[in-house]
């Protein structure tokens, strides 16, 4: 298997686990999980020339990002 495939399922278990807590525990460690997994995720999605998926996760990564600031700042 090669590294950038076990960073994807890294990756999209902490995406899944970042929904999870967004949902049911705290914003904040919820935002970092998901702008972790979604960082993760690029190395594979950028070798294999997906760029929908690199797109969406950086339109979903700044989402994150730019909640998680106005959460910190607040």
């Amino acid at each position: 298997m090669k590294s950038t495939s076990f960073l994807r399922y890294i990756g999209n278990t902490l995406l899944v686990i970042g929904h999870f807590t967004l949902l049911w525990g705290s914003t904040e460690p919820a935002l970092i999980i998901k702008i972790i997994g979604g960082t993760l995720i690029l190395p594979f999605a950028i070798g294999l020339a997906l760029w929908d998926v690199v797109a969406l996760e950086l339109v979903f990564g700044s989402m994150d990002v730019t909640k998680l600031y106005q959460v910190l700042v607040s």
